[in-house]
């Protein structure tokens, strides 16, 4: 879901079968990264922000947990040969091309969102709008989770909580933000040194941003 400099946006897809070698995929690759177990998800409706472009999730979702509802949002869709490529092989695709800025849904439609790998692939700036449009769009107890984020790309959690002007927006919508560990059992990201990107040599726990709907 990144923006180019006119406006417009670029395929932002990951291809899970090499993009992060040796990590989980899937739905398994969801639970691992937002400390979820199969039964947090059942009955629940679920927005899979930035999903790839086979709707893995979703397709995975139905397959072990039917009670559960899976929207999967992407500007791929917008792709004809994308839309016909995942219908093929997933009937049942709910699949919506949008951007996680401006999200097509009413409010309190959905228990969880979950975003997973979608940080990366937009202009950082942007953050705390999809932050108020996931919060937004939850039901009241919902969550939103969106990671794994590097450490060494950036203090992400420094960017949410020093906006004031957000402070109040999550305020008076009763969103509370968490700054969570990710488990090493999902992968470690490796350090880097931000001025050369050069390697440090060792590698630090994940974070992801959690979302609260009180």
């Amino acid at each position: 879901m990144s923006i180019t400099s006119d406006g417009a946006w670029r395929e932002r897809s990951i291809d899970q079968s090499g993009a992060f070698e040796g990590q989980p995929k899937g739905l398994r690759a969801y639970c691992l990264a937002f400390d979820l177990q199969l039964q947090d998800l059942k009955d629940k409706n679920i927005l899979d922000l930035g999903s790839n472009k086979y709707a893995m999730l979703a397709y995975e979702v139905e397959e072990q947990i039917p009670t559960a509802r899976v929207v999967s949002l992407s500007p791929d869709f917008t792709f004809r040969d994308i839309r016909a490529s995942v219908k093929k092989t997933f009937a049942h695709v709910k699949g919506i091309a949008a951007l996680g800025q401006l999200l097509p849904f009413v409010e309190n439609g959905f228990d969880y969102i979950l975003s997973l790998h979608m940080l990366e692939h937009i202009p950082i700036d942007r953050f705390p709008l999809i932050v108020l449009e996931a919060g937004r769009i939850l039901k009241h107890g919902g969550v939103s989770m969106f990671g794994p984020w590097n450490p060494y790309d950036g203090d992400i959690f420094g960017l949410l909580t020093q906006d004031l002007e957000l402070k109040k927006k999550l305020e008076s919508n009763k969103l509370s933000l968490e700054y969570q560990t990710v488990s090493s059992e999902y992968g470690e990201a490796k350090a880097f040194d931000p001025q050369t990107g050069m390697g440090l040599g060792y590698y630090v726990p994940y974070k992801r941003i959690v979302v609260k709907k009180g």
